[in-house]
């Protein structure tokens, strides 16, 4: 459960982090011939988005359109009100709020000049927000990516690395705090819960 700011820590994740898996990613793009790639965000599914950009969104869904050449686009089913936080917490070139994130991602591929677009999760991609995309991109053929996407993401990075020890570090300790003497689970869970926040857990 999300609770309060998840912000971009620029310490433990600098920009120059997301610049080298950028170019990770469009090394394997060019491998397989492939204008641009587009991921899919929600809170339910954050985390390929999140390891290109830090974004996690707490509400909404969006899109992510890397192009082999140029500025990515981050958009996001956000009012104009929002996008100024979505932008202090995300490291990407373009960050827009629009109600119809598949108009918006497709615009930005017809802009590149997108034919062949690899989709992470294409088969999973919801209805709508795949009939926007062909419909502001008509002209681009649109191929799984998961794969692709898969094979970059696995090699861990030292930023990567160094986040999962602290995580690890919090959870043991997080966990030393049940004593198995709690009368309830909710008690556990809290004495649990409350250690992890204090040690600067965010989800």
């Amino acid at each position: 459960m999300r609770r309060g700011l998840i912000a971009w820590s620029k310490t433990e994740l600098p920009k120059d982090v997301f610049e080298a898996r950028l170019r990770r990613l469009r090394a394997a793009m060019a491998g397989k011939k492939l204008d641009a790639i587009v991921l899919y965000t929600n809170n339910t599914r954050a985390a390929a988005v999140s390891w290109l950009t830090a974004f996690v969104p707490y509400w909404a869904e969006g899109l992510l359109v890397v192009p082999l050449e140029g500025d990515p686009l981050l958009t996001m089913a956000f009012s104009n009100r929002v996008v100024g936080w979505g932008k202090g917490v995300s490291c990407v070139a373009r960050f827009e709020g629009t109600p119809r994130v598949g108009l918006a991602a497709g615009k930005h591929l017809t802009d590149a000049r997108a034919r062949t677009v690899g989709v992470v999760d294409l088969d999973t991609l919801r209805a709508a927000v795949a009939g926007d995309l062909a419909e502001a991109a008509p002209d681009a053929q649109l191929v799984d990516a998961s794969a692709l996407f898969e094979e970059v993401r696995t090699a861990p990075d030292a930023a990567e690395i160094a986040l999962a020890a602290k995580a690890g570090a919090i959870a043991q300790r997080a966990l030393s705090q049940v004593t198995g003497s709690e009368s309830q689970i909710g008690d556990a869970i809290a004495a649990a819960e409350g250690q992890a926040r204090l040690m600067g857990a965010e989800e």
